[in-house]
């Protein structure tokens, strides 16, 4: 689901779990990883996006996962 949303040019969250996510996610870049079950990090990381933190321009989200394929 991950690439699927990047894909599409979405900024995504994720946990830094062995499966990957850190192949593909760029923390801060184009979206952010946090280490699995800090979920003060997942809230924090949350909480910045409903805040109106800046995100990566959806092109470049998309242009990102090409690089990690």
């Amino acid at each position: 689901m991950l690439l699927e949303a990047m894909a599409r040019g979405v900024y995504c969250i994720a946990a830094d779990c062995v499966s990957g996510p850190n192949e593909i996610i760029n923390s801060g870049v184009n979206g952010i990883l946090y280490e699995p079950g800090n979920v003060k990090r997942l809230q924090a990381a949350m909480d910045s996006l409903l805040a109106g933190a800046a995100l990566a321009d959806q092109k470049n989200i998309q242009d990102g996962i090409q690089k990690s394929l």
